[in-house]
């Protein structure tokens, strides 16, 4: 009698996964509604130079969890500020897990707005989607977010000539954004004098060129003629962890940040 119901069971298994085998593939889709605030900022490594054309297509790749990729592209309309894209039944994914790579708004040959990468670290004021993106697809699924252009101005020449030689000068790049109302003058100060007095657009990322070395460096920010925010550095030796960007290799974390005015 045991062995009848052993039997049974089996069969009834095999049933299932026979059921299961015979069950249609699900296929999902990628619909976007995209932002464009337009940054100012220097050099970025995928987001385009602003070209004063309005994308027609969002072109976008990713990778499922399987190794295997895709890429797409459909229509965009502008809607209530928003770029949206157009439905394409062509633009199918099966469910599953993947991996957004990168998402262009085009218009025939050029790229006219994207969306940011986390190593693109000059835009973080301002971004609110990056990619690589992990994404779930089980039916039409949106992304959001802000895409952007950038106009990269070339440096100023920075060589001093004197008596028919050069001098030679090495400085670096300091960045700061301002996000509080309150803040209405940014001033920096080194060699003991002062040497910018910036009234920053909230919001705007800044960046000036400031000495490799410094005996010290001072930076306020005021609200009308009051100093609500101090900050500063003692030394321009790299090996120094008081002097700014201390090891020499720009990230996100060394934009000075100024906000949250002390409350009154």
């Amino acid at each position: 009698m045991k062995k009848i119901i052993i039997l049974l069971a089996v069969a009834a298994l095999g049933c299932q996964k026979d059921d299961l085998d015979l069950r249609p593939l699900e296929f999902g889709s990628l619909e976007f509604s995209l932002s464009t605030p337009k940054a100012s900022t220097n050099s970025t490594y995928k987001v385009p130079s602003c070209k004063g054309l309005e994308p027609n297509e969002v072109h976008y790749n990713l990778t499922s969890s399987q190794g295997v990729d895709y890429k797409y592209k459909s229509s965009v309309t502008m809607i209530e500020g928003k770029y949206v894209s157009t439905a394409n039944t062509s633009n199918t994914l099966p469910y599953g897990n993947y991996t957004l790579n990168d998402v262009s708004l085009v218009n025939g040959n050029d790229t006219i707005f994207a969306l940011p990468h986390e190593d693109e670290f000059l835009l973080s004021p301002f971004w609110d989607t990056t990619l690589p993106m992990d994404i779930k697809v089980s039916g039409s699924e949106t992304v959001s977010g802000s895409v952007f252009c950038f106009n990269e101005y070339p440096a100023p020449d920075l060589d001093g000539i004197v008596e028919g030689g050069f001098d030679p000068r090495e400085v670096q790049s300091l960045y700061f954004v301002t996000l509080s109302e309150c803040i209405d003058r940014v001033v920096i100060e080194f060699y003991g004098k002062e040497n910018y007095d910036i009234s920053p657009q909230n919001g705007l990322l800044y960046h000036i060129v400031i000495p490799l070395n410094y005996v010290a460096l001072d930076i306020w920010a005021y609200s009308g003629s009051e100093v609500v925010l101090h900050t500063f550095f003692t030394t321009g030796d790299p090996h120094n962890t008081y002097s700014y960007n201390a090891d020499g290799v720009m990230t996100k974390e060394d934009v000075l940040i100024f906000e949250d005015c002390p409350s009154s």
